[in-house]
């Protein structure tokens, strides 16, 4: 009995929402990054030695791609966050989902799923806000 006892009592720390909300997060943002991290991969080793600045780079694979790029790697960082249970994370993770959500489903070529996937993730989100309850000078600091 005692060792059903502790066995439960283990997988009690892994069914916590805050380590299933982070790993989630932590999808979207590699699911969202994915497709530019190859494209500018494949890129990058062709045209290796071509550029001289940043400028150069940026105006060839296009003023688009930047933000993708920030949200995707600010999804990613919060989903830290959402496992330390910082409220300020859950706060930022909920405001990028909504803007990954929308980039998702205006632009043309992009797709749905990531999209719906964030909106899950930030009715989830909100259901379990209880759970970030941590507030530290760390974790704003850190995530704000």
């Amino acid at each position: 009995m005692k060792t059903l006892s502790t066995r439960l009592k283990f997988l009690s720390v892994f069914l916590t929402p805050n380590l299933w909300l982070a790993t989630l997060t932590l999808f979207i943002g590699s699911v969202f990054l994915r497709p530019l991290l190859t494209q500018v991969w494949h890129f990058l080793l062709q045209s290796t030695g071509q550029f001289s600045g940043w400028k150069e780079i940026i105006s060839t694979l296009g003023l688009l791609t930047l933000p993708q790029v920030m949200l995707g790697i600010a999804i990613v960082l919060m989903s830290i966050g959402l496992f330390l249970r910082a409220r300020v994370a859950w706060t930022f993770t909920i405001i990028l989902l909504i803007a990954i959500s929308l980039f998702s489903f205006l632009m043309p070529n992009s797709s749905y799923h990531i999209g719906l996937l964030s909106v899950v993730d930030c009715l989830f989100l909100i259901w379990f806000w209880r759970v970030f309850n941590q507030s530290s000078l760390a974790a704003g600091t850190l995530f704000a």
